[in-house]
This record gives structure tokens, C-alpha cells and sequence, in this order.
């Protein structure tokens, strides 16, 4: 009994190093943004204790946390941040599975201690921070984001043995069920960097098409030199966020840009928006042709199956049914980080719909997947003819 408890301590101070080792990074890069901070507003001659307490606040927001003051409530996470903080913690914990090259036990041995040592800092630091840092304002969306974060990029970064109800669970859904999965998973990746593709492809459209309508929101400012390096620098801390954006435009799923307005490629607003380039590559009134775009997302699920030989084979309708059902998780998490005020009054809602944007971005996707089906089916058909 000693030598488990032996083994069991020294697994769970194993993963709790390997935390510390992304802690120590995290809070280095927080302290020097909020020390910057600080120093561009030196004149306000605020205390120099306020980079402690800002260091709180760079690091909640970067867990998805909203944040403000006097009012101003921003709820919309910097998702470029967030994704940057999510693979430190996943390098951080695949450094930690690759040094221990623990074996593959099922159930709640080495691996899943270890794991629980490697998010037990992580977790208390996140609860630290949100209850600590003065300008956030967690509330349960912040911590469900933060815990997402966390959790996330822990499991996978870690890849613990599935405990052991989950095997019995697997195995009595037959032996192939396995194998579908993991197949399945496969193809979300691809689907998943295919409809990133599309969203890129769509956003550099909307640049070409548009380009005029974006720089006159920026002449509107007093100084269209220093706000479009602002701007510039704004939305690349949001890209990932304007990428589900696009998506959700052209799928038909909407994006609330303020209580008056919400964009859709299959509808005209005539409402108020922020005064940001990205959002007026948006038209209030879309042409007619704009909705074909729609094209380039089904485009993208036929990619993921047909985009090489190998890939096809690899494809069957189990395995399209099961992809479908991770797609659509998939998004409701990217929703969740898509979604939030970004001010008062109107633009306290702001950003994708929570239900729309996974339901209609699987649709279109998943349509594409099921025509690189067909085609592949169809294919060997006229090969075996």
C-alpha cells in the first residue's frame, strides 16, 4: 500500500511540475503586457501595484473571461490570445506525456494522476484570477470558457487511457465502433482546417469586394493613420473570431453587430454597426449572386473526403454520421468563444448565435461531406463496371 501512494505522489507532483513549467511563461507574458500598459499611461500616474492586478486581468481575459470598468463590460474573448494560451498549455502537457512515456493502462492509474496534477494548478489559477483580478467579471459564461481552455488543452495535450466504464461503454457498442471513431476524428480534423480554409477564402473576397467600404470606416476617425494600426492590431487579436463570422454571414446563421443589426448574406440590416473595418466587408444589403458563395463551404466538406486517396477510403457513411456529430460540438464550443458584448446598451449583444451558428455551418458542411461520399461511392462503382 506504501509503494502505491508512493507511486501515486510521485505521479501526481510529476504533473503538477509540468504545470508549473506553463504557468511560469503565462504569468511572465501577463506581468509584461501589463507592464506596458502601465507604462503608456505613466502620465494617469496610477499606482505600480496596478500591474499585479492587470497581470489578473491579461491572463482571465486570455481564459475567455470578461472584462471592464466604469460600465464597459467587454464579454467578446481576443480568441487569437486564448488559442496562443491553449497550445502553451497543450505543449505543455504533450512535453509532459512524451518525458513519462507512460504505458496505456484503461482506467484511473499513472496517466489520469498525473493528469489531475497537471490541471489542479491550472484550475486554482484560473480561480484565482477571476476572483482576484479586479476588471473581471467572470460570471458562468468566463468560467465555462476557462474551463474549456484548461481542460482541453490538458486532455489532449496528456491523452490519458479512456477509463474503464468508457471501454466496457465502447466495446459494447461493437468492435468496430472503435475504429469508426477513430476515423471519425480524422476526418474532423480535416473538416475542421477545411472550413478554416473557406472562411479565409471568404474574408479575402469580402477585402477585394469591399476594401472601399472598410477604409472609409477608417477615415472616419480624427487619425486614419493611427487607427488603422490600431484597428490593424485589434482584429488580428480577433481573427479566429472574424473567421467564424464569415461563416456564419454566408451560411445564413447571422452575426448580431449590435442590437439593431445582424448580418446575413440572405438578408439586409440597415442598422448601426462598430466602427470596424472587418465588419463593413459585410454588406447591409447583400447583391443577389452573394449567397452562391455558400458554395465554398460545401466545397470545403467535399475537400475533407476527396482532397486525397487516402483520405477515401477512410470514408464510410458510419463514419459521416459519427464526423457530423463531432462537427457540430466542435462549432458549439467555437460559438461560445464567438459570442459576447462588446459594450453597452446595443452592443451588449454582439457576435454568432450560440444556436444558429453550429446547426447551420453543419449543415453546409456535412452536405459537402456527404457529396464527397456520393462521388467516392460513384467512383468505385464505375471503376467495378
Amino acid at each position: 500500500m506504501s509503494k502505491e501512494r508512493d507511486t501515486m505522489a510521485r505521479d501526481l507532483l510529476d504533473g503538477m511540475a509540468g504545470s508549473l513549467r506553463v504557468l511560469l511563461p503565462a504569468v511572465v507574458v501577463g506581468f509584461a503586457l501589463a507592464a506596458g500598459a502601465w507604462a503608456m499611461t505613466i502620465t494617469q500616474q496610477l499606482p505600480a501595484g496596478s500591474v499585479f492586478s492587470w497581470t489578473g486581468t491579461v491572463l482571465g481575459v486570455f481564459l475567455g473571461m470578461p472584462a471592464g470598468a466604469g460600465g464597459l463590460l467587454v464579454a467578446l474573448p481576443p480568441t487569437l490570445p486564448v488559442l496562443g494560451l491553449w497550445a502553451l498549455i497543450y505543449a505543455g502537457a504533450a512535453k509532459l506525456r512524451r518525458n513519462r512515456a507512460v504505458e496505456a493502462v484503461p482506467g484511473v492509474g499513472p496517466q489520469w494522476t498525473c493528469a489531475a496534477g497537471f490541471v489542479l494548478p491550472l484550475v486554482l489559477g484560473a480561480l484565482c484570477t477571476g476572483l482576484w483580478a479586479p476588471l473581471l467579471e467572470p460570471g458562468p459564461v468566463g468560467w465555462a470558457r476557462a474551463g474549456i481552455v484548461v481542460c482541453s488543452a490538458a486532455l489532449v495535450g496528456l491523452r490519458p487511457s479512456p477509463p474503464a466504464g468508457w471501454v466496457r461503454a465502447v466495446d459494447g457498442l461493437g468492435a468496430g465502433f472503435t475504429e469508426v471513431l477513430g476515423r471519425a476524428w480524422e476526418l474532423l480534423r480535416r473538416v475542421v482546417v477545411a472550413l478554416g480554409g473557406a472562411a479565409l477564402v471568404l474574408i479575402v473576397l469580402g477585402i477585394v469586394l469591399r476594401w472601399n467600404s472598410a477604409w472609409d470606416v477608417v477615415e472616419q476617425y480624427s487619425a486614419p493613420a493611427m487607427a488603422a494600426v490600431g484597428l490593424g492590431i485589434l482584429q488580428l487579436l480577433y481573427a479566429p473570431t472574424l473567421m467564424a463570422f464569415a461563416l456564419a454571414w454566408i451560411t445564413g446563421a447571422g452575426v448580431d453587430l449590435s442590437g439593431s443589426a445582424t448580418g446575413s448574406a440572405y438578408a439586409s440590416d440597415v442598422g448601426m454597426r462598430p466602427g470596424i473595418p472587418a465588419l463593413a466587408l459585410m454588406p447591409g444589403q447583400p447583391a443577389g449572386w452573394v449567397p452562391v458563395l455558400a458554395a465554398v463551404v460545401v466545397l470545403a466538406g467535399m475537400f475533407a473526403v476527396l482532397g486525397r486517396r487516402a483520405w477515401r477510403d477512410r470514408v464510410d457513411w458510419p463514419v459521416v454520421g459519427t464526423t457530423a456529430v463531432l462537427v457540430y460540438v466542435s462549432l458549439v464550443l467555437v460559438a461560445v468563444f464567438s459570442c459576447g458584448g462588446v459594450g453597452p446598451g446595443g452592443l451588449a449583444r454582439f457576435g454568432v448565435d450560440l444556436v444558429r451558428f453550429p446547426a447551420f455551418v453543419t449543415v453546409f458542411a456535412m452536405a459537402g461531406v456527404c457529396l464527397g461520399r456520393v462521388a467516392q461511392v460513384l467512383s468505385t462503382k464505375a471503376v467495378e463496371d
